[in-house]
């Protein structure tokens, strides 16, 4: 009969979860605000390059900021469930 494991990993899962919705969210969100159809971004900014670096600057901000949050911490912070299920 096999011993069973000492520690549950579920809240590390969970908090893995969590962070990819979290950066899931706030990066389509940005890629929507960005170039949304019928969105005054386009007017604001009219350049797309210009629009496309405030996207990449704000999904890099939101990654790096659910890897330093505490869920990032509990999880490992690799914003990946794959690799933290390895």
């Amino acid at each position: 009969m096999s011993s069973p494991s000492k520690s549950s990993h579920l809240p590390e899962y969970g908090a893995e979860f969590l962070g990819t919705a979290c950066l899931v969210f706030f990066g389509l969100s940005a890629v929507v605000f960005n170039f949304g159809t019928d969105l005054p971004m386009a007017q604001w900014l009219p350049d797309p390059g210009l629009r496309l670096l405030l996207t990449g600057l704000c999904f890099a901000g939101a990654g790096s900021l659910v890897a330093l949050s505490p869920l990032g911490r509990l999880s490992g912070g690799h914003i990946n469930p794959l690799v933290s299920l390895a």
